[in-house]
Parts: structure tokens; sequence; C-alpha cells
């Protein structure tokens, strides 16, 4: 059976008053080269690694930050 691992793409975006966004983040789990590509070829620019920050089904995962700025 193949584990299957899904980037979380978080977008911290909040609206109000008429604000504007600058910055869309997104942390993504080290083999997620998918998500990784995706995000490279949308304009986001590799910000950082959190080393070994995620546990997945026993096993550890690096989380990298990805970020977008207007």
């Amino acid at each position: 059976m193949a584990n299957i691992i899904h980037a979380t793409v978080l977008a911290g975006v909040t609206i109000c008053d008429g604000a504007v966004v600058a910055r869309i983040t997104a942390n993504v789990f080290q083999p997620n080269l998918a998500s990784q590509r995706i995000l490279l070829k949308n304009g986001f620019i590799r910000e950082g690694v959190l080393r070994k920050a995620v546990i997945k089904e026993g096993i550890i995962y690096d989380l990298l930050l990805y970020g977008l700025l207007k």
C-alpha cells in the first residue's frame, strides 16, 4: 500500500475594510514534489524548512515553507 501525502496549503489572507493582501503562504510536506512544483510554477518562492516538524502515520517529515508576495 502506497502512502499518499497531501500538501497543506494555508492562505494567510484576511480582508477587512478594503485591506490589501500583500502575502500568501503555503506549507508542504517535504516528499510532496507535485505540490512543490505547482507552487513554484505559480510564482511562490521556497523561504525555509522546518526540520522534523510533522509526524504523520508515525513518519517524521520536514515542512517546507513557501511565500508569494504582491
